[in-house]
């Protein structure tokens, strides 16, 4: 009898057994759909949140910069203006033209992108040809145009200086602050020609005037006085209204305050050994510098011997060796 009842007992238990991991497997299953369910929920989650709701573009042409700029932030949509064109319709800073187009849908945070204006071209261009170039620049600022920076050519019939060729020409319309190129004479190319006076102008200023005369400065000389207020070129060689020719060497003498004296100048060394030579070596040290091209030494050497030189420069500087006139060493400093 007691076996009959173990073996019924052992029977139970298998099917209570069986029965515990059916449902260990479905709840197993349940919890794997909970899951996929919960990540396919983030993922739309994710991809609602990071869409972006359309909206509509607005008509900004003939707006003013300042109203367009605020009527697209208000519809979360960015401004650029990747073009300017003038009209004689829309006024100066006002929109022109618009991509996309009013009316078209595009996501928030989009570019529109615009073209303003820069105003009617209702200025006519004076006639400047003859004109001197100071003449015909301020000719241009009373009309509040602009002259972009003239050119030279040389011209056998018109006087030096005076303007032989403008763009636009006489007559056209254009627009406020609109550029005219200009084009003035360097004179005929072989003649002679008074100096022009440079005494009282600024350095710059002195090489542009240099520069229409085809004239090139070979040295400036710099002065420090406590009197002197601003930079002012005090002396030239040749004096003004001695005769010239085109590609003549200038000297310069600017006078600066004092206490600029130490902007941009150093002293360097530079060593020279120079080789055994019966007949002896013409040695030349060529400075160049911001300010100037200049031999600072040359004498005729029977070597051995050893040659140094305290150079004073200013800003970036190359020294050139020459013995008997061949390039044999250059330095940069």
């Amino acid at each position: 009898m007691a076996k009959r009842k173990s073996k019924k007992s052992k029977n139970k238990n298998n099917i209570f057994f069986g029965l515990s991991s059916l449902g260990f497997t479905i709840a197993a299953l349940f919890i794997l759909l909970l899951l996929v369910a919960g990540f396919l929920l983030g993922q739309l989650y994710i991809f609602v949140r990071n869409d972006k709701s359309e909206v509509e573009v607005p008509d900004l042409v003939g707006m003013d910069y300042v109203t367009a700029v605020k009527a697209a932030h208000k519809i979360k949509l960015k401004l650029f203006t990747n073009d300017n064109d003038y009209s004689n319709d829309v006024e100066k800073d006002y929109i022109i033209e618009q991509n996309p187009a009013p009316g078209a849908y595009v996501k928030e945070g989009r570019t529109v992108f615009i073209t303003q204006s820069l105003g009617k071209r209702d200025i006519t261009v004076p006639n400047l040809l003859g004109k001197k170039v100071d003449v015909a620049r301020t000719e241009l600022e009373q009309l509040e145009l602009q002259a972009s920076i003239p050119s030279g050519q040389y011209h056998d019939e018109a006087p030096i200086n005076t303007i032989i060729y403008q763009s636009p020409a006489p007559g056209n319309l254009v627009a406020i602050g609109e550029s005219i190129k200009l084009t003035y004479s360097k004179g005929a190319s072989r003649t002679s020609f008074e100096m022009p006076t440079l005494k009282g102008m600024t350095l710059a200023a002195a090489l542009e005037v240099l520069d229409r005369y085809d004239l090139k400065v070979s040295r400036v000389t710099r002065v420090y006085s406590p009197s002197a207020s601003s930079e002012e070129i005090t002396g030239q060689v040749p004096e003004e209204s001695r005769l010239v020719k085109r590609g003549s060497e200038i000297i310069i003498t600017l006078t600066l305050p004092i206490h600029s004296k130490k902007l941009g100048e150093r002293d360097f060394r530079v060593v020279v050994n120079v080789p055994e030579s019966e007949n002896g070596i013409e040695v030349r040290i060529i400075k160049d510098d911001l300010n100037e091209t200049k031999e600072i030494y040359r004498d005729v050497i029977k070597g051995p011997a050893r040659i140094e030189k305290i150079i004073e420069a200013y800003g970036a500087t190359k020294v050139s060796i020459f013995f008997d006139g061949q390039l044999i060493r250059e330095e940069t400093f």
